[in-house]
């Protein structure tokens, strides 16, 4: 399991530069929800091709160990977004919580479900 957190460890950096991504282009060119919606994707993608780079280095031999993968990178995804935006961003959980609602077009429910699948995707390939 140590390698699945390991291997976790880029994904935040990802995650940041990606939002910088969102702040300085997207938001200008798109507006904020739609600049949201966009980050989504591309975060999206830019975890996808992390993941193909680092899938022979995973050991995801069975189902189980694509399972355990998923679940470990979805739990450190969440404690990590939301510890980081709650202690050092200074966010509300109302706010943190505001961009998983697909009721008001947030799609970034997306990221931790595609963290989810990745590994078994990545198996299957």
């Amino acid at each position: 399991m140590y390698q699945y957190i390991l291997f976790w460890l880029p994904m935040p950096v990802l995650g940041v530069l990606n939002g910088l991504l969102r702040e300085t282009v997207f938001k200008k060119h798109l507006g904020e929800l739609q600049a949201h919606q966009a980050a989504t994707i591309t975060l999206i993608a830019l975890l996808f091709g992390y993941g193909l780079l680092t899938k022979r280095y995973l050991q995801l031999a069975t189902p189980s160990d694509a399972f355990l993968c998923g679940f470990t990178w979805v739990a450190l995804t969440l404690f990590f977004e939301f510890g980081f935006g709650y202690w050092f961003a200074k966010k509300t959980l109302s706010d943190l919580l505001r961009d998983y609602n697909l009721l008001l077009g947030r799609l970034w429910i997306l990221v931790p479900l595609f963290l989810a699948i990745l590994p078994a995707i990545l198996r299957k390939l």
